[in-house]
């Protein structure tokens, strides 16, 4: 009831010369009407005779009317929800589409390349998987120019504090002068050792301990 006092009040009618013009919300319906039978519009010269009929058919006439307006606000009732609907799927499906890793950040570099490479035990030499993670890194900073990086030497928890701090040491530099070889300037990687300090997996087995020796290259500024 309450949306239906609110369409008839966004409609007006304007008798034009046999013709009612009805507007509501955006949408114009013509309704001829022909009340005068030949005479003259509707008027005080009209005589009784004709005064009964008319006003029969201007009833009727407003009942018509009132059942287009019905007809009219449901249709726009209906398109606008289809709208509103449509809109809401595209909304989605841009967002969605417009998540994932910023150019040139140190997610992108986690993501499309890959920021770190593993060692075998008590190794500091590359193995033929860091050295493809390491080209691709490369071919990263050269398109990055202005990127400059830290490379992490971690390494697992048999040793001693000491040696494992110098053995990170090694494997840190070990990609340092892979990635200056395939052309990166030296000048934009500072290497450090964390040793066995800072452990990636948890756990005393080869399982962790496998994950734990590794060099991990990290934007300057991003955090280890």
């Amino acid at each position: 009831a309450g949306a239906y006092s609110q369409v008839l009040e966004k409609f007006s009618l304007t008798p034009t010369r046999g013709s009612i013009s009805l507007k509501v919300v955006g949408i114009r319906i013509g309704v001829d009407m022909e009340l005068s039978w030949g005479r003259t519009p509707i008027d005080e010269s009209v005589d009784e005779n004709f005064k009964t009929p008319i006003k029969g058919e201007i009833q009727n006439m407003r009942l018509k009317i009132v059942s287009l307006v019905a007809a009219a606000a449901l249709l726009s009732a209906c398109g606008t929800a289809q709208q509103d609907s449509a809109g809401a799927s595209g909304s989605g499906q841009t967002t969605a589409s417009a998540i994932g890793p910023a150019a040139g950040s140190q997610e992108d570099l986690v993501v499309n390349v890959g920021d770190r490479v593993f060692f075998d035990f008590d190794k500091y030499s590359l193995t033929s998987d860091a050295q493809k993670t390491l080209q691709a890194q490369a071919a990263w900073l050269k398109k990055y120019s202005g990127a400059k990086v830290l490379v992490e030497g971690h390494c697992d928890e048999r040793g001693t504090r000491e040696y494992n701090l110098a053995l990170g040491d090694r494997r840190a530099n070990s990609v340092k002068d892979y990635l200056v070889a395939l052309g990166v300037s030296a000048d934009r990687i500072k290497t450090i050792s964390y040793g066995k300090e800072r452990p990636a997996a948890l756990g005393h087995n080869e399982a962790a301990w496998s994950q734990n020796r590794r060099g991990v290259t990290v934007l300057m500024g991003a955090g280890s």
